[in-house]
């Protein structure tokens, strides 16, 4: 017998066992397994239930942004080597333009000023570098940021807005090169981000505010990432590179929402 028809022995085996237990079982004893689990499950409802209205209470003060992002100046000094030769370059992106999703948990608040987590998410696209008439077939930078967020409020209607940052990128670009073969770049880099912005509250009510806010971001980064040339659909070719510095300044525009109450209004 071999080792194929061993496990298949030994799984047939097992399923009879199952069914005969499963024969075994009195309707008493399925009634009994049936109110257990529906009473596990009603506790594990609750614990969820308490644990959703802690983080509430915890964060009653919460502020939601959506924003349009461009990046006038979007720079990557890369390292490689080519034929046991280093070579360094810069790369500039041509103005990515995307979207961001940004949330801010405030945790302590008095009447000027909202201390709290800062969490952000971005997506921009790009087509191709500077001086290069040759364009990307797809070119994704995604970022991610978290860090501390304080607003400073001036009066009712308008705030400043500053969150010092840890940033996380991955670029993605895809560049066909013949009709059947393409490059692929994939690069990750991390870094500082400094994010500075600006709250006109236009809509005040109780619990709920709405605005527009505005702003500037600058990270500064390292990492790596690789280059593949992709011959219908195998690689032939690919090296690694260094990315010993990354500059991205970015502005920002879009709406705000604030849920609960501000310091400004307590």
């Amino acid at each position: 017998m071999n080792l194929l028809d061993r496990w298949i022995f030994y799984s047939e085996k097992k399923l009879l066992k199952c069914y005969s237990d499963i024969k075994s079982i009195t309707r008493t004893q399925v009634l009994f397994i049936d109110l257990k689990g529906d009473f596990i499950m009603k506790k594990i409802l609750a614990v969820l239930a308490i644990f959703g209205f802690a983080i509430t209470a915890a964060f009653a003060n919460i502020e939601l942004s959506a924003n349009l992002v461009f990046a006038p100046n979007y720079t990557q000094q890369v390292k490689y080597e080519q034929d046991l030769i280093s070579l360094e370059k810069e790369l500039k992106f041509e103005c990515p333009i995307g979207e961001e999703i940004k949330a801010n948990f405030f945790f302590y608040s008095s009447k000027h000023f909202d201390i709290g987590l800062n969490v952000a998410e971005q997506v921009l696209a790009y087509s191709k570098y500077v001086d290069d008439d040759e364009k990307f077939d797809m070119a994704l930078n995604a970022s991610f940021v978290v860090g501390p967020a304080f607003r400073f409020n001036i009066n009712n209607n308008n705030a400043i807005f500053v969150s010092p940052g840890l940033a996380v990128n991955l670029d993605y670009l895809v560049q066909d090169l013949t009709s059947d073969s393409v490059a692929v770049m994939v690069g990750c880099d991390l870094g500082f981000n400094i994010d500075a912005g600006y709250r006109l509250w236009l809509l005040n009510k109780d619990a709920f505010h709405f605005g527009i806010d505005a702003g500037v971001q600058y990270t500064v980064s390292a990492g790596a990432g690789s280059i593949s040339s992709l011959d219908n659909g195998s690689e032939v070719a690919s090296y690694d590179y260094n990315i010993d510095l990354a500059n991205r300044f970015k502005v920002y525009l879009g709406v705000v929402c604030n849920f609960g109450d501000r310091g400004w209004d307590k």
